[in-house]
């Protein structure tokens, strides 16, 4: 649905005309609310993206993407292995001029950018040559909505569709709340909490977070022949 499609559902559980710019209004900023409630329940699976970096030779520091809100991991896609992950304190201890040039094997957040809303990391060793390409996986965080996205799908947004009907009744909980509305609003509260269960578990079914997990495991290493998935259950393998 689209986010003037949202406002409308939920300002008419509450009783609300949708034709009234201040009700709109009211109506968006819970509807921002509610998408910053729901991805706070947990790391779902729809948050995580992937972006990436190409190096610059004699240049250490790369903004990332603007929706990044905490990066999970980098690659070396170039040289084919897993960055590490360091405090940029280390980083300062070892090398506080930058000085060591090299293919970079670690990345530090160094700060975030307020204005540009956006992470800067740091590679090192500093990278010697261009071209290099590092991806990366994050978390990411969905902007708040404003009236210039009305017309705008919501999973265009980022907000995917089975979320959208839980944020609209979260948004109507609190619109009728607003209103002394206690029963309407503990109805649409309840539809809220039932529907986000629902996505608790299915989203735990789907990743195998309960019952037997299945883990990937490369078997390209030393010894193992051409690159490979083998899924084993959840207990520790080694590939044969």
């Amino acid at each position: 649905m689209t986010l003037t499609k949202c406002i409308e559902l939920a300002l008419a559980n509450a009783g609300l005309s949708s034709a009234a710019a201040t009700f709109q209004t009211k109506a968006r900023d819970y509807i921002n609310l509610g998408t910053k409630e729901i991805c706070a329940v947990k790391e779902w699976r729809w948050l995580f993206a992937e972006g990436s970096i190409t190096t610059t030779a004699n240049t250490s520091e790369y903004d990332l993407a603007d929706d990044v809100m905490h990066p999970v991991s980098f690659r070396n896609v170039t040289d084919d292995f897993e960055m590490r992950m360091v405090d940029v304190l280390a980083l300062d201890r070892i090398d506080p001029d930058t000085d060591l040039k090299s293919g970079p094997e670690n990345v530090a957040l160094i700060k975030w950018n307020g204005s540009n809303t956006n992470w800067t990391v740091q590679l090192w060793p500093t990278p010697d040559t261009n071209s290099e390409t590092i991806k990366y996986r994050y978390r990411k965080y969905i902007a708040d909505f404003t009236s210039s996205n009305d017309a705008t799908e919501l999973d265009t947004l980022g907000l995917p569709d089975w979320v959208q009907t839980a944020v609209m009744y979260y948004a109507a909980a609190k619109i009728m709340q607003e209103k002394q509305d206690a029963e309407g609003s503990a109805l649409a509260q309840q539809s809220y909490d039932r529907m986000v269960r629902h996505y608790l578990e299915v989203d735990m079914d789907a990743s195998g977070s309960q019952g037997c997990l299945t883990h990937l495991i490369r078997t390209d290493a030393v010894g193992f022949g051409d690159f490979t998935f083998k899924t084993i259950d959840g207990s520790l393998a080694v590939a044969s």
